[in-house]
């Protein structure tokens, strides 16, 4: 690619080279040089059926590197866009954003609007749960608590079931705060 890219430095296809290259970077999870990649190629330089990736892409690259402003500002740009499969992930990063940064009302939206993508629904779950936990929303928790239990991963079942057991006590119900308590 270097080569090509030296002896052709003026060719079309540069832009569409270094960006297929970022893709492969990300894929291979080495996400500070597929950023720095990115940020070599133009959105200009990019076919418009591949701008959603492209913009969520880069975004993912900047949150990883610890720029999450600026990663927020891409991911609720990329929100605004027509839909695409990259909506939802957008919704979910935002939501995990706000989450990590305690604004567990914000979070809860943006967890709710991914929760119906199917790629996102067991995840977005749970952190509606953790976000309603966070708010004092026992009585929702303890309602919907047990249908999210049971689609939930087995590695977050756990979790789950201490939230809905602190929920049941909280709620002055020790018998099934014991039930959930017993399964974390």
């Amino acid at each position: 690619m270097d080569e090509y890219l030296q002896d052709n430095p003026h060719t079309v296809l540069a832009g569409q080279i270094l960006y297929r290259h970022a893709l492969n970077l990300f894929d291979a999870q080495d996400y500070k040089s597929a950023g720095e990649m990115l940020d070599s190629v133009a959105a200009s330089q990019i076919r418009r059926s591949q701008l959603d990736e492209y913009l969520f892409k880069k975004a993912y690259c900047e949150l990883e590197a610890g720029d999450v402003d600026r990663a927020l500002l891409r991911f609720m740009a990329l929100e605004k866009r027509p839909v695409s499969d990259y909506t939802a992930p957008a919704k979910y990063s935002i939501g995990y954003i706000n989450y990590d940064r305690g604004n567990y009302h914000e979070a809860l939206e943006w967890f709710e609007q991914s929760a119906s993508d199917r790629r996102f629904s067991e995840i977005s779950d749970y952190y509606i749960m953790e976000c309603r936990f966070m708010l004092k929303d026992y009585a929702y928790i303890t309602k919907y608590g047990e249908k999210v239990y049971t689609r939930l991963s087995e590695e977050r079942k756990p979790y789950l079931a201490r939230i809905i057991s602190e929920s049941w006590l909280v709620q002055g119900d020790a018998e099934k705060a014991r039930k959930y308590y017993d399964l974390s």
